[in-house]
């Protein structure tokens, strides 16, 4: 064989190994990062199960807190059966020693709670005079007032008293 068929052929084996080394690193680069993109899938996975599983504790904690002070409350008789409730809705023209009082008895003490919902106050002269007329007639009466005066602060205030039974 001539010098020149043997650099060909030698250059013709390191070509085809080197392009077979090529094929084999970049499959196994091909491997490398797929298998690195499901490792990141995975931890990620793990991590939002972690989270999952210290949200579902937190959850429980406060369950069971939950469950203490119901049993508690139970145990002191404060059962829902236990109390009655009266709805309040009133709209009314007041005069201020009138809204004082109303406003005294909307407190909690031992024997009842009120549970405001909506209140408003304002002059008198400030509300719709239609809803107005309608109001005055029946509320002012409620209220401890005659219903020819007109009072100087108009109260809208609705809310619940709950009251314990005995």
């Amino acid at each position: 064989m001539t010098l020149f068929k043997r650099q060909a052929l030698w250059s013709l084996l390191a070509l085809l190994l080197l392009g077979g080394a090529a094929h084999f690193y970049l499959n196994a680069a091909h491997d490398h990062r797929t298998q690195r993109d499901q490792l990141e899938r995975i931890q990620f996975r793990q991590a939002f199960v972690r989270r999952q599983i210290a949200e579902l504790q937190h959850k429980v904690k406060v369950i069971e807190q939950v469950n203490r002070f119901a049993n508690g409350a139970e145990n002191l008789g404060l059962l829902p059966s236990n109390w009655t409730r009266y709805e309040v809705n009133l709209e009314a023209p007041l005069r201020f020693p009138a809204l004082i009082e109303i406003l005294r008895q909307c407190t909690s003490t031992p024997y009842y709670y009120f549970q405001p919902d909506h209140m408003k106050i304002h002059l008198a002269g400030q509300h719709i005079a239609a809803e107005g007329a309608d109001a005055a007639d029946g509320s002012a009466a409620e209220a401890g007032q005659d219903s020819d005066t007109a009072g100087d602060l108009f109260l809208k205030l609705k809310g619940t008293f709950l009251a314990r039974q005995r």
